[in-house]
């Protein structure tokens, strides 16, 4: 297991008995003071509400779809930031997150029916849960998959929902689909990513015949409708409205099970 992901195991463990007021803690007067500013400049575009960052009288405010913005509370001055801010200590630094917009996430994700995942279950005694939205060609969302099963034996579930990069009507989407409409999904995933694998190998090694051979295995199989068939009820617009409303940009983008969110997987 990467250390990386065995940090985020046990912060899920030492952060699920956190939480806080899920009440925004910014007066009504400064959220339309911020808002009335930004839709004065921009009136195309949709913000969510400000919510407090660790820079006294800075607020965080992401435009739908776009970027995050750092606003003065009068709403004049803004600066556009990408990540997240680093908090500094004897430690060095580390990522900033906001406990209000973790509570938020935590309340968001907890509302999904389990139905609409694709769930691995801990094996034993269950700890913790993790969320990941994945991509099928995602180089790192496979990396990410292959620990799925270490994450398991030490008790974490991992919950999977889709956000195909290249949109809702894309050929990601669809093989993500094909995953939720599955007879049996989870299975139907690992399927598909280990087929989207070999389409990367295949890319830089074109003459292995192994290789070549295996791929066309899996092609025949999905073509065949073993890996399920894209159905109605796949979640794809709905996870794609939560990555939206994150304002999630790259895969995987993880919650620990107290809404805090890391982005990406090394």
């Amino acid at each position: 297991m990467s250390s990386r992901l065995f940090r985020l195991f046990i912060s899920g463990l030492l952060l699920t008995s956190i939480t806080v007021d899920a009440e925004s803690p910014i007066s009504p007067e400064l959220t339309s003071t911020i808002q009335k500013q930004l839709k004065l400049a921009r009136p195309d575009f949709d913000y969510t509400s400000p919510v407090p960052t660790p820079f006294d009288g800075v607020y965080k405010v992401s435009v739908i779809g776009g970027p995050d913005l750092y606003v003065s509370a009068d709403g004049q001055f803004a600066v556009q930031i990408e990540g997240t801010p680093l908090k500094i200590s004897k430690q060095g630094f580390s990522s900033w997150s906001s406990p209000y917009e973790a509570q938020l996430a935590k309340n968001t994700l907890e509302a999904i029916n389990t139905e609409d995942m694709l769930i691995y279950p801990a094996i034993g005694k269950k700890k913790t849960h993790i969320y990941a939205f994945t991509d099928i060609h995602c180089g790192f969302c496979q990396k990410l998959h292959l620990e799925v099963p270490k994450l398991q034996k030490m008790g974490v579930e991992v919950r999977y929902l889709a956000f195909p990069r290249a949109g809702e009507k894309s050929t990601a989407a669809q093989l993500l689909a094909r995953a939720f409409c599955a007879e049996n999904p989870t299975e139907s995933l690992t399927q598909l990513k280990a087929m989207a694998s070999l389409e990367i190998k295949a890319n830089y090694q074109p003459d292995d015949k192994n290789i070549k051979q295996a791929l066309n295995q899996y092609k025949q199989a999905l073509a065949q409708g073993k890996f399920g068939e894209p159905c109605a009820k796949a979640p794809i617009k709905e996870h794609l409205a939560l990555v939206m409303r994150f304002g999630l940009r790259g895969t995987p983008a993880l919650f620990l099970a107290d809404g805090t969110r890391v982005d990406g997987y090394r």
